[in-house]
């Protein structure tokens, strides 16, 4: 990425804050990876101030940031309709940035980010990358699950024809994976030459090889396997449908455990649990760090993520899938989700779930008991699969390129 004296520098605009986990995960490490590779970047989020120790914490990831070159400016994240009071404030900040540090590109993050950033880009002459984590009525209506303004009228529409005319109008764009890529070059990128390629949620497999000591045992035997599910539990997540799932499999096995790793309400989760019937000494729901998950993860014999099915899924690409993975866990998944079907199916790395009915899951059931059996033989297989479509690497190369090929035609650059 390094030509001599001269650096690709980067404006990166995200309303994911690098104090979530999923910032600490799926932002941070390929930050820190293109910056390792000479491109300068100057990051701009939108963090939950109502965390405890927020102003510390925030001060202390800035030092660290600094140290590896990384200018950072955060600013408060508001819910619902305090998004407008972002973009706004966003707009004028995106601007400061992009004039003080000489951005030669905006890299912006999903739905508010590129609303942010793209008016910035077009009237300052700068290059953009839309990095799409999924589409615009997606983000405003179907993940939601909520009857609210954008689900009425033409809204809907409206938002469809925004993302489109960010999507035609981008130097470069990001999506998750590889049916939703093939799906804009046919459609709304036909034609055009932006350079577009998909990077699914990626994890450092090392990360989540190694041995480390157990902070959990579940209290199951042989032959009662133990099942996972991490991450938030919100409204595109099937919780019921997941316990369902569960008891399938307790019935199936003659027993069993599931771990929920989670930060969201436990509460909430246990009240899940108890209106499904099922005792509070068949499960445990703990709320684990992101350096703490792998560990939790090697506990389990499988790993189940049932997400709401909605068209913008198509795109998905759960972080939660790679992780299992690189643990070494077989996955069970209902059908449609990103590229997972292929991924699970062709490799025999899960189960494919078609059907969320009590037969679809007692089919489902009965096919990871039969697939677990292979022991570490599967585990090994799961790994390396995770290696293979789930590498850090491979997701920092990939947006190495989509810099160097967005900016190919740009004459202008700056001297270190």
């Amino acid at each position: 990425m390094e030509t001599g004296k001269n650096h690709i520098r980067s404006l990166y605009i995200s309303n994911l804050g690098f104090l979530d986990n999923l910032g600490m995960t799926q932002i941070l490490p390929y930050i820190k990876g293109l910056a390792d590779r000479g491109i300068r970047f100057t990051a701009l989020t939108f963090e939950k101030s109502d965390k405890p120790g927020y102003e510390k914490k925030c001060e202390t990831m800035k030092g660290l940031l600094a140290e590896r070159g990384i200018k950072w400016t955060w600013l408060a994240y508001h819910r619902r309709w305090g998004n407008l009071l972002d973009i706004f404030a966003g707009f004028f900040i995106a601007c400061f940035l992009a004039l003080r540090d000489r951005a030669d590109i905006l890299h912006v993050r999903s739905s508010i980010p590129v609303m942010i950033g793209w008016p910035v880009a077009r009237l300052l002459g700068k290059k953009i990358i839309y990095d799409r984590r999924g589409t615009m009525k997606g983000d405003f209506v179907d993940d939601v699950n909520l009857t609210n303004i954008f689900s009425k009228g033409f809204f809907p529409n409206a938002l469809d024809a925004l993302d489109r005319f960010f999507l035609r109008h981008s130097d470069g764009v990001v999506v998750l994976s590889e049916k939703s890529r093939d799906l804009l070059k046919r459609n709304e990128l036909s034609g055009k030459r932006t350079p577009c390629d998909y990077i699914p949620c990626c994890v450092e497999p090392e990360r989540f090889a190694r041995e480390a000591p157990g902070p959990f045992t579940a209290p199951a035997s042989p032959g009662r396997p133990v099942l996972a599910y991490v991450g938030s539990v919100g409204t595109c997540y099937l919780l019921g449908h997941m316990i369902d799932f569960f008891k399938a499999l307790r019935e199936e096995a003659g027993g069993g455990f599931f771990l929920v790793i989670s930060h969201s309400d436990p509460g909430a989760i246990k009240a899940k649990f108890a209106e499904k019937e099922v005792p509070p000494g068949n499960y445990a729901v703990v709320d684990a760090s992101p350096d703490e998950v792998p560990a939790y993860l090697k506990t389990a014999d499988l790993s189940v993520m049932f997400i709401k099915e909605v068209e913008c899924k198509i795109g998905a690409s759960p972080t939660k899938l790679a992780e299992s993975l690189a643990s070494g866990v077989p996955v069970v998944i209902n059908s449609g989700i990103g590229d997972a079907d292929e991924i699970i199916r062709e490799n025999r790395a899960g189960c494919i779930v078609k059907d969320l009915s009590a037969e679809g899951c007692r089919k489902a059931a009965a096919a990871s008991l039969e697939l677990i059996k292979e022991g570490d033989a599967l585990k090994k297989r799961c790994r390396e699969l995770a290696g293979r479509f789930f590498s850090m690497k491979m997701g920092i190369d990939k947006y190495a390129s989509l810099y160097a090929e967005a900016l190919k035609n740009t004459k202008r650059r700056h001297a270190r």
